[in-house]
């Protein structure tokens, strides 16, 4: 008996150790729009941690998560209905890059259109965010 009660003793703390070495995605972290565009859309956190860490790669997301981009993207003022709000992306990025180098990749990206306006809206995200890199 004592030995069953110590095995359970043990295996309770490696069960709590190992979940604090791997803790849950850092909802905090993220910003208000992403929250609400994660409800809206039913996309869970995992999702969108596994992809902002490259765990996800942009080819394999579901048409589900383009679609969470595309809220996230609307909600901050960057697009609408598939459409760059340019100046709103200038105005956002100008700290990251000049104003010129922020026009030209406006002008290189938003040519990336898809078969819906999801689609639109994830090819356009991506094309900017690794131009801005």
């Amino acid at each position: 008996m004592k030995f069953l009660l110590l095995a359970c003793v043990v295996v309770s703390c490696f069960i709590l150790s190992w979940s604090q070495l791997v803790p849950s995605p850092p909802e905090a972290a993220l910003s208000d729009a992403s929250k609400n565009c994660m409800v809206k859309e039913n996309v869970d956190s995992e999702a969108v941690f596994g992809f902002k860490s490259g765990k996800i790669r942009p080819e394999d997301v579901s048409a589900v998560f383009k679609c969470f981009v595309r809220c996230v993207v609307e909600a901050k003022g960057y697009m609408k209905d598939g459409e760059l709000l340019e100046e709103n992306v200038v105005k956002a990025a100008e700290n990251i890059t000049s104003v010129e180098q922020v026009r030209k990749i406006i002008s290189n990206c938003k040519v990336h259109k898809g078969s819906n306006v999801c689609e639109t809206s994830f090819n356009i995200y991506m094309c900017i965010s690794s131009e801005l890199k």
